[in-house]
């Protein structure tokens, strides 16, 4: 049954996530700025749990990393990236995500049955499909993209740290620990660079709902993910983030495209993220701790 519950919070989160694809693009606020307030807002909605159950105080510094990594550094150049491309492109570029988190969650000792591994190699060989179109001739190192590709490693890193964070602590604790670093750290940043420290009156809505679910019930969601059946699992399941992302910016911007191959391989990309889900085995457990709320 946690297996299940791991899978299926997997899966909400990539839901929620992918449309950051696509509500990303709607602020014309400065990305710094955006990214600040999306922290705040998370943070403070996850800051009861966060005083009733404190994040253990040897995991600080790991709570840093992951606030650096996957709080603060990985969605601004997320968004300043997709201010470069197209959503679907950005969308389709999330599968690296995937990519670095398995092969991160493989050096830090999580293994597979050999149809796990199959499933594997295949769901990285569909994301070139997919991002690529099979029209190799028309590739080019995009700022854009490059800037979402580096954003993505970001990810993949905070996704094996909150691994073993997620283990030890209180789930929406470590969402709200991980948060209010961050909003630290950007509200430093926004004063040097001199970006608004507040949103447009405009984006206050669409910054309200990146803050509280794009951001932080994604979060939560995620580390539940991770508790329950490991980075290697949650990460193949969240590729499924890029299916919903590019289907999303079809739909809100019909301008943009996906061709017959490219459905076809987020398709398969679906069935080898199930297989993967099922194949895949943990690293050994982290040291329980402060796991009184999930």
């Amino acid at each position: 049954m946690s297996a299940l519950r791991g899978a299926a919070a997997a899966g909400a989160s990539a839901a929620l996530f992918g449309s950051l694809a696509v509500l990303g693009k709607l602020p014309a606020t400065p990305p710094f700025t955006v990214v600040l307030w999306m922290n705040v807002l998370a943070g403070v909605a996850f800051l009861p749990f966060l005083l009733r159950h404190p994040v253990a105080r040897r995991d600080l510094p790991l709570v840093a990393v992951i606030a650096v990594c996957g709080g603060s550094l990985a969605p601004v150049l997320y968004l300043v990236g997709l201010s470069m491309t197209s959503s679907v492109t950005a969308a389709l570029l999330l599968t690296t995500e995937a990519g670095f988190t398995l092969l991160i969650a493989f050096a830090l000792r999580e293994r597979a049955s050999p149809r796990g591994y199959v499933a594997m190699a295949g769901m990285l060989l569909l994301a070139v499909v997919v991002a690529t179109n099979l029209d190799f001739t028309a590739l080019s190192l995009a700022v854009g993209n490059l800037l979402i590709v580096a954003a993505t490693l970001g990810w993949g890193i905070d996704n094996n740290v909150s691994r073993v964070l997620s283990g030890r602590n209180a789930v929406p604790a470590l969402v709200a620990a991980k948060c209010l670093v961050a909003s630290a750290l950007l509200a430093v940043v926004v004063a040097v660079t001199g970006s608004p420290p507040l949103p447009l009156a405009a984006d206050l809505p669409v910054v309200l709902v990146l803050g509280l679910l794009v951001h932080g019930t994604a979060i939560w969601m995620f580390y539940l993910g991770l508790r329950e059946i490991g980075a290697m699992r949650t990460g193949a399941i969240f590729t499924l983030s890029a299916v919903v992302g590019a289907v999303a910016g079809v739909i809100v911007f019909p301008g943009q495209v996906l061709s017959v191959v490219q459905v076809a391989a987020g398709a398969g990309m679906i069935g080898l993220a199930l297989v993967l889900s099922r194949e895949a085995r943990d690293a050994p457990a982290p040291e329980n701790g402060n796991t009184a709320s999930r």
